[in-house]
Formats: C-alpha cells, structure tokens, sequence
C-alpha cells in the first residue's frame, strides 16, 4: 500500500437520514486529509451502537454478515490503493466505482477520455479521439500501457505510413495517443517513468502540407464568379468568401455568430469556440473588420436582426450539441463541395476547400508584409508557432523577384 494511506468504515454523522440512522462509508486517509466514499451494491443506514455491536459481537448472523462485507469493502479499497503507481484521490475513486475499471488498460483509459470529451460537449474532438481509439485497435487488439513503448509507436506510424495516410493525418493519431497517456498520468493511472514520447524515444511527425492558400488573382476570380441567387452554390461560395474576409474564421465560427456579435454594422467580435472550453482563462476575443463584400454576404443571406438570432441560418435555437455537431459538419461538406465546383470552372487547380480560405486570409497578409504576432492575434491562436505552421510558402512570382534580385547589382 502506498506510504500515508489507511482506510475505515464509518458513519457518516454529519449526515443523517432518518431516526438517529446514518450511511455508512468507506473512509480513506491520506496526507492529514480523507474522503468518503458511499458503499458499493448497497446503502446501509445504522446508528453508532449498531457499528459498535458489529465490531464487537460478531456472533449473531446478520451482524456477522454485515462485518464480512464490511471487511470485503476495506480489503478492495486497499487492493485498488496497492495497485496504484502513486495515490491520489481521483483515480482511487475511478476504480473503487466501477471495478471492471483496468486502468492498466491503455483502451480502458482512451474509452474513458473519449466519454470525457462528450460529456465536456467536445463533440468533434471526442470524434477524432474516436478515430485515433479505432485505428489503434485495427494495429493491437490489446494494449496495456508497459506496451506502449517508443518502438511501438514507430511500428504503429510505419503500418500507417504503409496505409498510404499522410504524416500529417499519422501526427494527429499520434498527438491523440500522447495526450491520453498524459491524461492517464494526471489521474495516476500510471507514472511518467516510462513516457514513450520526446526527443530521444518516439517523436511525432510533423506532415508540412504545401501551397493551400489562393493567389490574389484566384481569390478576384471567385469574387466575381456569378452563382445562380439563392442557390446552395451561391451559399456556399459566399460562406467561403466571408471567411476569408473575416480573419479566416471557420464555418463553425461563423455558424454561432449572432446579431449581439455586430459591433455597429462595421465588424464582429467572437471568442473562437475551438478554444472556448480549452482555454477558459484569458479568452481574447477576435475583432474582424466588415468590408463591403462581408456586408453585402450578410444582407443576402442574413436573418432578422434580433440581438439573438444567429446571422446564418445554418443553427436554429435549442438544438443539442450533437444536432449542432452533425449540422455543421454537414454544412461544410456541401460548402466544400460546392466550392470545389467552383475552382474547377475558374481552372483553379488547387485543392479549395473552407480550410483554403483561413489559409488564404493568413498567407495573405504574411504576403503584405504584417507581423507574425499580428497575424496570429487575428487567427485567434495562443501560439505563435501555430501559426507559423499556418503560413504557407511564398509564391512562385515572389520567389523569382526575389531571386532575381541576387544577380541586380545595380
């Protein structure tokens, strides 16, 4: 058992329930603190002279079996308490709960983050959790944590890489992997002497994807393309020019925006909702700035100006957050797809999607010659190398002035 932990079956006498009746708990002490933990498969009320008889006349039958269980609870708890790398609250009471519980189960614990993410409303990141859980399992039907090992690890990209996925889809099977095993570590399922990632163990690729972002010349031709009004197709290339206008904020962004979010008609001001349960302290909010394009989108497609009806009517009020989940993830499919369409007739022979269009507004002003900070503050990023990443390379015609430059000497 680890150092400093005991444990006691008590009655919980802050709490009584009826007639000088009161639960019985299991009690664990560490480090001059204890909780209480309610009894498993049964509630049992008793006063303080029936916990007395228990423990000294074990003679009569049903005290005797009260006595019995009372002991099987106490030899659990210090089984579970034996068990642990490290104690600590949390994950004692994660297992003394459910006893099915193995948290020496690297799927165990994944299932378990996976139902933490949706309980935290993360519909789309307990999906891409869930991605990364299923393809681990096609790899190693069984995974304990003591396998876990940075040789793995490489097996598991190369069967991908094999696979044909990208190192840029293996990166974020593998970030998922890595941040449910330093979850594991935070409840002290598991203690940090064999961690499998970091320099010199297992690394993360970094997949670097090449050219997303539109020339300028790309960007006027599907300003001026001319979709058939109030189609899905002028929808959608409307919905991919307002993000690019408005510091590349993303559809489910821009599916949220209500008229409480318009600042005199001139911008917007939102917090992004990717970070909004992530980062909840020192949220900044995003300010984007209308340009006449913009509000010219929001007149053609835009609800009745209420304070709170969204702009878009893409949400409608008291969905759940699944409905919400599945409406703009369909939302951007067709907005995808359509905008897709569109680049293949104005001969764009990029790949355009609504993530070309954040791409796009960054690569644009890196282009104009705007800070990188700057340009981070406006994509709403904490980070500053995010948005590093973010920036894609120089085109072709700046690269050539700027060779061309090597040999002017005058």
């Amino acid at each position: 058992m680890a150092v400093g932990v005991s444990t006691k079956i008590i009655l919980d006498t802050w709490r009584p329930v009826k007639d000088g009746l009161f639960p019985v708990k299991l009690r664990v002490f560490y480090k001059r603190s204890h909780r209480d933990y309610s009894l498993p498969e049964k509630k049992y009320l008793g006063s303080k002279e029936d916990i007395e008889e228990i423990k000294h006349n074990d003679k009569k039958k049903d005290l005797k079996k009260l006595l019995l269980y009372f002991n099987e609870i106490e030899t659990r708890a210090n089984d579970i308490i034996k068990g642990m790398p490290s104690f600590n609250f949390p994950s004692f009471e994660r297992k003394f709960k459910d006893p099915t519980f193995d948290n020496t189960s690297f799927y165990s614990v994944f299932k378990e983050y996976i139902e933490t993410l949706k309980k935290q409303k993360r519909i789309g990141t307990a999906e891409s959790y869930s991605s990364s859980y299923e393809i681990l399992k096609k790899y190693k039907k069984s995974l304990q944590f003591y396998e876990l090992t940075p040789e793995l690890l490489q097996s598991f990209e190369n069967w991908m890489v094999k696979k044909e996925k990208s190192l840029t889809t293996v990166g974020i099977y593998t970030r998922n992997i890595r941040a449910v095993y330093n979850y594991s570590i935070s409840k002290g399922y598991i203690n940090r002497d064999s961690y499998p990632f970091g320099r010199g163990k297992y690394e993360i690729p970094a997949g670097r994807n090449i050219k997303k972002a539109l020339s300028k010349s790309e960007i006027k031709k599907i300003i001026d393309y001319s979709p058939a009004p109030g189609s899905l197709e002028e929808f959608s290339r409307d919905m991919w020019l307002f993000s690019y206008l408005c510091n590349g904020m993303n559809i489910n962004d821009i599916a949220r925006l209500k008229y409480s979010n318009l600042v005199d008609n001139k911008s917007i001001v939102f917090h992004r909702q990717k970070t909004r349960l992530t980062k909840k302290q020192n949220q900044r909010p995003i300010k984007a700035f209308l340009g006449e394009i913009a509000l010219k989108i929001i007149e053609i497609h835009g609800n009745d100006r209420l304070p709170e009806n969204y702009i878009f009517e893409i949400l409608k009020p008291g969905m759940t957050d699944e409905k919400i989940f599945t409406t703009i993830r369909q939302t951007v499919k067709n907005i995808n797809n359509y905008i897709r369409k569109i680049a293949g007739k104005l001969e764009i022979t990029k790949d355009v999607t609504t993530y070309t269009a954040r791409h796009t507004f960054a690569t644009m002003l890196k282009h104009s010659g705007v800070p990188t900070d700057f340009i981070s503050e406006q994509l709403g990023h904490y980070d500053i190398k995010t948005t590093e990443n973010y920036l894609d390379s120089f085109d072709d015609e700046t690269l050539i002035k700027y060779t061309e430059n090597l040999t002017k000497f005058e």
